[in-house]
């Protein structure tokens, strides 16, 4: 309490739009915000609270690196491909998968009573549905056979349905940690035993895609973080991670906001 009684306070607003730079790879999932022309807030500061955080949903279900597709006759051969990454449903997964197989009489679907994607092969040969296993428990795969690279292996007989052991799930991480070494250095311990700069952990359940996530903290003392001694965050690296600390991919189209509920030593009231 003395901390807020006896010391000034300003709000910083970091925000990706006005990033001195962002990662050419993940977009708005990495970057550095530089305030040259700040109060003592941003020099001298020796509490944050959180008081905002703006998050996109806009991450990819089908991540680039995970997306291998094989569909071929083991009579007659196949084709395989890298299938694009992105936001996918599960119609429009298996509505991809289908083109890469050019058979119209191997059908790739979704049967909304059971709630389990099913092949269909209608022709007189036997076929092979190779997947990289993310997207084969994506479509809820989550026992196949497993070939000598790693990729789960489905083989559909003539004239018979292969239906997934369990449903399919397309959801993406659901939350988002915001990682800022400079302002919340080993903030987290997590059960996974490791410590991390977690600034603010933004729950992105109830978010649909292309949506933003908003955390708001209510309680100056419930997410605040407290300096010993006067710390500079005029310049502040940030990066979001997923449920597992897994750098994640932001549309630099969408920009990140951090609000920072600054106290400082300024002054002493």
């Amino acid at each position: 309490m003395n901390v807020i009684t006896r010391h000034d306070s300003h709000t910083i607003v970091y925000t990706s739009a006005d990033a001195t730079l962002v990662d050419p790879v993940v977009g708005n999932g990495r970057f550095s915000c530089h305030l040259s022309n700040v109060n003592r807030g941003g020099t001298h500061a020796v509490k944050v609270v959180p008081t905002r955080v703006l998050i996109p949903n806009v991450f990819y279900n089908v991540l680039a690196g995970a997306t291998f597709v094989g569909v071929e006759d083991n009579a007659a051969g196949g084709a395989t491909t890298n299938i694009e990454a992105g936001f996918y449903s599960i119609e429009h997964l298996l509505a991809r998968i289908e083109t890469i197989s050019g058979e119209p009489l191997v059908v790739f679907g979704y049967n909304t009573d059971t709630n389990r994607v099913f092949v269909t092969n209608g022709t007189a040969d036997i076929w092979t549905v190779s997947l990289s296993m993310p997207i084969a428990v994506r479509m809820g795969f989550i026992n196949p056979t497993i070939d000598g690279t790693g990729n789960a292996v489905i083989t559909v007989s003539s004239g018979t349905t292969v239906f997934a052991t369990a449903s399919p799930y397309m959801g993406t991480t659901p939350i988002v940690h915001v990682i800022a070494k400079k302002i919340a250095t080993s903030n987290l311990l997590s059960s996974n035993n490791g410590e991390y700069n977690v600034l603010a952990t933004v729950d992105m359940t109830q978010t649909s895609f292309g949506q933003y996530a908003s955390f708001s903290s209510q309680d100056i003392f419930l997410h605040d973080i407290d300096f010993r001694s006067p710390r500079q965050i005029s310049d502040v690296d940030f990066e979001l991670v997923d449920n597992e600390f897994q750098t994640l991919t932001v549309d630099p189209r969408f920009h990140v906001v951090v609000a920072l509920k600054v106290y400082h030593t300024d002054t002493k009231k």
